[in-house]
């Protein structure tokens, strides 16, 4: 566990919070422009900061430019 990390939650006073680590196959794309497809076939384009598994609702998710979007085929991921 990082320091930071560990101050939060200690200041915090709670035992574990959400992590929201990246899958490490998608670590090279974060903070790329990349392309991706919704569920719907909407194309969505921008600057990744985040692909996984979401462990709120145990889908995978991408954040681009601030917006969440899920479910997410992996495979649509496309630097641009």
């Amino acid at each position: 566990m990082n320091i930071l990390k560990k101050i939060i939650l200690e200041e915090l006073k709670v035992e574990q919070v959400v992590d929201f680590e990246s899958d490490p196959s998608f670590k090279q794309l974060i903070g790329k422009r990349v392309s991706v497809i919704d569920d719907a076939g909407k194309e969505h384009i921008g600057k990744l900061t985040f692909a996984g598994i979401n462990d709120i609702h145990g889908q995978f998710q991408v954040t681009i430019d601030r917006t969440p979007l899920w479910p997410i085929e992996p495979e649509t991921i496309k630097r641009v």
